[in-house]
């Protein structure tokens, strides 16, 4: 383990090393071992000009790529801000503006105006902006924005203006429902105005810079290669970068970037008590590319393999005394570089320990060329230790309007979902080792409830799934029948690779057009897709002849369409010997 050492810069801080499987001292899980679906935080998307975040009483400036907590207040002064969600959504902050985002449903608005965009429709949205004694309900997904006067005077006013979609204002004299196209107005001591007729295509200043915000996100090109989480950030992958076809991943994205850049170089470790130790890389495109998806390298360029799955960052740690280093993992979840290559070959950051710590920018302090370090690295899963003091246990992240809801139980209980049918229990998620099975989050347990629940559903309790029995055979010919065609056969998963905590397997990116040219060499043809690098695929044997159907008697009529014979299933790809990359042997490695 590393030394502790103490520093008069609390910054320049080594922690021991690395972090103990499973849990952190506080008890609470390691990055590697979750399943981050229903916790993935808002950022800060855009910074234009001068602004600050506030978070735990300390105040420092606001940049981008940061996640966004449950608490946190941003203040604009001469600049704009953008907060982008998971799902899409935005929040937009004008000039000399502060909201508190204090939950993902609630935001208060102290002075300034917000811009709201709700991308995607919820079965139950409650939005909330509360400003000056009165609440903004948003009702429906669209585009809204809430004004505050001057908050100097005892009653400032609230203006509410919807460009698409319906919302409610409230105060304590009454509400009222604003349509697409309309505006309302009160202040905490009068009721709200009959909504009144707007222009939605007049637009100042604060409108113009926000649809533009919009219009850079918006792509045309890249929206066919990325999985449907990322098509948001298409045209952000259109301005930097280009796609190109390389085996045997399907279409890769190139970044526009000097010959001396490589992942998770440019940019600072943060630290959460929810996620672990986070990155915050440098520029527009960090935040897709450093926390969805693999890195390749081939031919002195770093190129970039769409995934779906997000997580605080995506490396592989490895240790030596007084040094820690990481690496971006490739398609197969193992260091995109070789382990042996630590310090001589781009792509293995290395840190010497006393200048390892939260929020300390990486490129100032990377070691260059070879690491005078005696014994090599070793290599582990998990990352450095929790910091030894400025984390905050009750840290949560500020997740998307649309999310599924929240809910409180100890995660040693079982406890009931709000809003869920009767009886349907779940038992809250706990963080788990590689390979161990992991409990269903709270939206696939809401998409598992039946529509409508009997009154004596409560005996379902203490099944984690309600229970639907099939009929016990189709239909007959004309007969009617709510179930749909029989359930398809299952196809054999892909392999998976679970040398670094990775549940998933590596599949081809859905919606990427075909290859550029013909079959690559020694196949016989047909669509390529994506498989392991570290698997062989044996040659499919020709499929046998289907038998033929006797020819029906003379004056016979076939009936029901009968059974038809049904071609064997190719062989699933064997798991076969790695790609080639040197891989770890044991717990260090030589030099």
């Amino acid at each position: 383990m590393l030394a502790v050492a103490q520093s008069r810069d609390p910054r320049l801080v080594s922690y021991p090393s690395p972090q103990e499987p499973g849990r952190d001292p506080l008890g609470y899980a390691v990055a590697t071992d979750r399943d981050w679906s229903d916790d993935i935080p808002a950022h800060l998307a855009t910074v234009d000009g001068s602004a600050t975040l506030e978070r735990d009483g300390r105040v420092e400036r606001a940049q981008e790529n940061v996640p966004l907590l449950a608490g946190d207040r941003l203040r604009t002064d001469r600049g704009r801000l953008q907060v982008l969600f998971a799902d899409g959504s935005s929040l937009d902050l004008d000039e000399f503006s502060t909201i508190d985002l204090l939950d993902d449903a609630l935001v208060r608005l102290q002075g300034g105006r917000v811009r709201l965009a709700i991308v995607r429709s919820a079965d139950s949205l409650d939005y909330r902006v509360d400003a000056a004694g009165t609440t903004t309900f948003i009702r429906a997904s669209g585009e809204y924005r809430v004004s505050l006067g001057d908050p100097r005077v005892e009653a400032p006013e609230v203006r509410v203006t919807v460009f698409r979609g319906s919302a409610e204002l409230a105060s304590p004299f009454g509400r009222t429902l604003v349509r697409t196209g309309m505006e309302t107005a009160t202040t905490s001591q009068t009721s709200p105005s009959q909504p009144y007729t707007v222009s939605v295509a007049s637009r100042d200043a604060f409108d113009r810079w926000s649809d533009d915000q919009h219009d850079l996100r918006v792509g045309t090109t890249s929206a066919q290669y990325l999985p449907a989480e990322l098509r948001y950030e298409s045209g952000t992958f259109d301005r930097y970068g280009s796609w190109e076809y390389q085996q045997p991943y399907g279409y890769v994205w190139y970044p526009v970037v000097s010959s001396t850049w490589y992942p998770y170089y440019d940019g600072r470790w943060s630290y959460s008590a929810n996620y672990g130790w986070f990155w915050i890389g440098g520029g527009r495109w960090a935040w897709p590319t450093h926390h969805y998806g693999r890195w390749g390298y081939a031919s002195s360029r770093w190129y970039w393999i769409p995934e779906r799955h997000w997580a605080p960052a995506w490396v592989s740690w490895a240790y030596a005394p007084g040094y820690v280093s990481w690496c971006p993992l490739g398609y197969n979840n193992l260091p995109a570089v070789p382990v042996g290559y630590i310090g001589a070959y781009r792509g293995w950051t290395v840190l010497p320990s006393r200048a390892w710590g939260p929020n300390v920018a990486v490129r100032p302090y990377a070691v260059t060329g070879m690491v005078p370090a005696s014994g090599g690295f070793a290599v582990q899963r998990y990352g450095p230790a929790r910091p030894l003091s400025g984390v905050s246990p009750n840290e949560r992240p500020l997740r998307a309007p649309t999310a599924s809801p929240r809910y409180a139980a100890p995660r040693s209980q079982i406890s009931t979902i709000p809003g869920s049918a009767a009886g349907v229990v779940a038992t809250p998620r706990e963080p788990t080792r590689a390979g161990a099975p992991v409990a269903p989050s709270t939206e696939t347990i809401r998409r598992a409830q039946p529509r409508n629940v009997a009154p004596g559903a409560a005996a379902l309790a203490g099944t984690t799934r309600p229970s639907v029995t099939p009929p016990a055979s189709p239909p007959q010919n004309g007969a009617v029948s709510r179930y749909g065609p029989p359930r398809p056969m299952p196809v054999s998963p892909a392999p998976i690779d679970e040398s670094n905590g990775s549940r998933y397997p590596r599949t081809r990116v859905p919606n990427g057009p075909p290859a550029p040219s013909g079959p690559p060499a020694g196949s016989s043809g047909g669509v390529v897709e994506r498989r392991n690098p570290g698997s062989r695929v044996a040659p499919a044997a020709p499929a046998p002849e289907s038998p033929r159907a006797p020819a029906p008697e003379s004056g016979s009529r076939a009936r029901g369409g009968g059974a038809q014979p049904r071609t064997p299933q190719a062989a699933a790809p064997s798991q076969g010997a790695g790609s080639g990359a040197a891989q770890p042997t044991g717990g260090r490695i030589r030099r």
